[in-house]
């Protein structure tokens, strides 16, 4: 059992070296906002991702598509905001219910040379009254991505393959997929 007079005397350490001053007023959005990510996880909540990606050893790309089962948490919300870095959006579509297409305009964003650039799909107006949405993105990424590394085969250690490998933290995901690249949110996955 702790002796409380221990207790004590570390309060007051703490206190006298000023490690408990309140720091001062702190906005109300601070606690809800990860300012590492463009994400609107406010308005939309990633549940499900679906990966069908293939590996181009030579062009030191992956290329394919990410599909997003999402729920919508702000009824009104009408854009879906995603982490994206150095990636190349070639088609953005939502999956209807009978797995029918329809294609979404989309935009990229002003890209921040840290955070990346974020990817802002319109919900079109039949779709705005679904609670639930499925978003497809064809994409490609860049040999450069902060989160992929390639070794060539000399460098494994059969020396007859070349060998890719991922490194998402802390926010290096979206350089290889497009996503709500935040720990606020935990999400399953399949590929």
């Amino acid at each position: 059992m702790i002796n409380r007079h221990v207790l004590a005397l570390a309060a007051i350490a703490l206190t006298s070296c000023g490690c408990s001053q309140d720091p001062g007023p702190v906005a109300d959005d601070a606690l809800d906002k990860d300012h590492y990510s463009f994400a609107n996880i406010d308005q939309f909540v990633t549940d499900h991702l679906h990966l069908d990606l293939a590996v181009d050893f030579d062009a030191r790309e992956l290329h394919g598509s990410a599909t997003l089962d999402m729920r919508r948490v702000d009824t009104a919300a009408d854009e879906i905001v995603l982490d994206t870095r150095d990636l190349t959006i070639e088609n953005v579509r939502f999956v209807l219910a009978g797995g029918e297409p329809l294609d979404a305009a989309h935009r990229l964003g002003d890209t921040d040379d840290f955070l990346g650039t974020p990817l802002v799909i319109n919900v079109p107006a039949p779709l705005q009254e679904y609670p639930e949405l499925t978003v497809h993105i064809d994409y490609r990424t860049s040999p450069g991505s902060t989160a992929l590394g390639w070794l060539p085969a000399e460098l494994t250690a059969g020396g007859k393959h070349p060998f890719l490998f991922s490194q998402s933290q802390s926010i290096h995901a979206r350089s290889w997929v497009p996503l709500q690249d935040t720990p606020a949110i935990r999400i399953t996955y399949s590929a």
